[in-house]
């Protein structure tokens, strides 16, 4: 009798363990989509680690520089409040206020992230941000990292990689 009485609390206690484990969601990139993206894009994987991952975080997860830009939740259409949120702490307060005046109440503060086109504009025009003091990536560098990205966020990527041909055709998971 007491032995049911204990067994039957420490078995819930257990389910709900093994629960939250199971639902505990990685941050960033997944194991198997790292490794293909460092495998097929191994330029963009070289370049993101040396000029993207102290912000952006190793897996892509996001950190309080930068929002996750590979894995679950990243890069998203447009951004939520919490990617502006992230985004003012790199930008001028004055750049800031320029932009919004420069789009209509409401709007949002990027064009919307749909194919691998709209992602390298972004990355071209965007960054690294003016307050980060690092140089921006040439032309080709910035399709090696896109392409390292939407093969780390599970996107299907042509075997080539994304390029300026391509990028259009290429859809954001």
């Amino acid at each position: 009798m007491i032995l049911r009485q204990i067994s039957a609390p420490v078995g819930v206690v257990s389910l709900l363990a093994l629960g939250m484990a199971c639902g505990a969601m990685q941050l960033g990139a997944t194991d198997a989509n790292l490794s293909a993206a460092r495998s097929r894009a191994a330029r963009g994987a070289d370049l993101f680690a040396s000029r993207c991952a102290s912000c952006h975080g190793a897996r892509g997860e996001g950190t309080g520089k930068a929002p996750a830009v590979m894995g679950a939740g990243a890069l998203p259409v447009y951004p939520s409040d919490q990617d502006r949120a992230t985004r003012s702490a790199f930008n001028d307060p004055q750049t800031l206020e320029e932009e919004s005046r420069a789009r209509p109440a409401g709007a949002p503060s990027r064009e919307p992230f749909r194919t691998a086109a709209d992602l390298e504009r972004f990355v071209a025009s965007k960054m690294p941000p003016p307050k980060s003091n690092a140089s921006r990536l040439n032309g080709d560098e910035n399709w090696q990292v896109v392409t390292f990205l939407l093969i780390g966020h599970g996107a299907t990527v042509p075997k080539e990689g994304v390029t300026y041909d391509n990028a259009a055709s290429v859809p954001i998971p």
